[in-house]
């Protein structure tokens, strides 16, 4: 799942998570995203950092957060290596 602004995170996000074979379904906030996640349950979260931080107080411990910083704009190859390490960590 991508949460937030598509300018500052979704279009980044959306081609490294299919690059990396995921289904990608965008949400324009935290509060749209909190509500789909019950019936949706995705594999990991991409976000800004305050999205980011809200997912993590309020979803479900279980899922994967990675906050798009403004070095991982810069370089999406930092945004795929953070994404790895998510779904490595949540499947342990």
């Amino acid at each position: 799942m991508v949460v937030g602004d598509q300018s500052a995170v979704g279009s980044l996000a959306e081609v490294v998570l299919a690059k990396l074979k995921f289904a990608v379904s965008p949400s324009a906030t935290v509060d749209d995203a909190l509500r789909v996640l019950k019936t949706l349950r995705p594999n990991i979260i991409v976000a800004r950092a305050d999205d980011a931080a809200r997912l993590r107080r309020d979803a479900p411990e279980h899922l994967a957060v990675v906050t798009v910083s403004d070095q991982m704009r810069d370089d999406p190859q930092l945004l795929i290596e953070e994404i790895r390490k998510a779904i490595r960590a949540n499947r342990a």
